[in-house]
């Protein structure tokens, strides 16, 4: 009975809810690889786990830059994992600091990924498990009246030809129905922050391309269409497909480097607002293009095969 009673007051706090269009690659430009019915909430787990249960220690070369902080001050500590009215399954990140970009010592590393810098985030949130999937993505907009019949295909591939814009609308849709504004994309440097995972390496799981094909869907080699979700090994925080399968939006605009970039992790968004960021590589790239700190940018406009999203819930 308590447990059902603090998921309900942790839902009560968190939350005070457009077809599937055909694309061809266009509007990239990347200094790397080029080319670049609803669902019951689910039992939360106990209030007592701490977020130093985010310890990465297993998680290759783990550095001092990447340090969890102590957890906020709250009236509760938040679930380590939740899952939303749609299905959707999300991992509390915990606060902390990392060193953002790449070293000069870094294979295949680009000038937009210089200058390295410490990036401190003072407040955990949570990150979806998983890129949102065709299912999701078409029950919010069938619920919010854009689409009409079945969905088409498979309901586990990452939904993809969805633009920068085109998320923003599902964002706004889903807040809606859940009542909420705490639905958005991940900040570029979140993102960043999450897939390494307490890593500084080129790859959260180490420097070793070798090891990409457990991680990752990558390179043509495994297919040109991205797969459905999930199928690869997870990185230490528990997310996956973090490396290849699609590119992720972010929120933030695009900047040829970090020379003025913002330290406390929040999206940067000034100068050219049409241009915004995707992360992570894609089926169809290389290696190199998936590697934690590579960077492309893609209009706003712009919907390709091989382009996804994930979400984040502010705590």
């Amino acid at each position: 009975m308590k447990i059902l009673v603090f998921g309900a007051v942790f839902c009560l706090l968190l939350f005070g809810s457009w077809t599937l269009i055909g694309g061809t690659e266009e509007g990239v430009g990347d200094a790397g690889d080029t080319g670049a019915t609803g669902h019951d909430y689910a039992a939360l787990p106990d209030a007592s786990q701490e977020l130093s249960s985010f310890s990465s220690d297993s998680s290759p070369e783990k550095t001092n830059p990447e340090k969890p902080l102590d957890s906020p001050e709250s009236p509760l500590n938040p679930p380590e994992s939740f899952t939303n009215s749609l299905g959707i399954e999300f991992i509390l990140v915990p606060a902390g600091e990392f060193l953002m970009g790449s070293p000069e010592t870094e294979a295949g590393r680009q000038a937009d990924e210089n200058p390295l810098h410490t990036v401190r985030l003072e407040k955990p949130f949570y990150l979806g498990k998983y890129e949102v999937n065709r299912a999701q993505w078409y029950e919010v907009m069938e619920l919010a009246g854009e689409v009409e019949g079945p969905l088409p295909g498979d309901s586990e591939l990452p939904v993809t030809e969805v633009s920068w814009d085109d998320v923003q609308e599902f964002v706004k849709k889903l807040n809606e129905m859940e009542g909420t504004d705490k639905y958005r994309l991940p900040s570029e440097a979140e993102w960043e922050y999450a897939c390494r995972a307490g890593s500084s390496t080129k790859y959260s799981f180490g420097d070793a391309e070798s090891e990409m094909v457990k991680y990752a869907w990558f390179g043509k080699s495994q297919g040109s269409a991205p797969h459905p979700v999930g199928q690869k090994a997870p990185n230490a925080w528990g997310l996956y497909d973090m490396h290849g399968n699609v590119w992720e939006w972010v929120r933030d605009s695009w900047h040829n480097d970090y020379s003025e970039a913002p330290s406390d992790g929040k999206a940067w968004e000034s100068g050219e607002l049409s241009h915004r960021i995707a992360r992570g590589g894609s089926v169809t790239g290389s290696a190199e293009s998936c590697r934690a700190a590579n960077r492309a940018w893609f209009g706003s406009d712009v919907r390709n095969a091989d382009m996804g999203f994930r979400l984040v819930i502010e705590v």
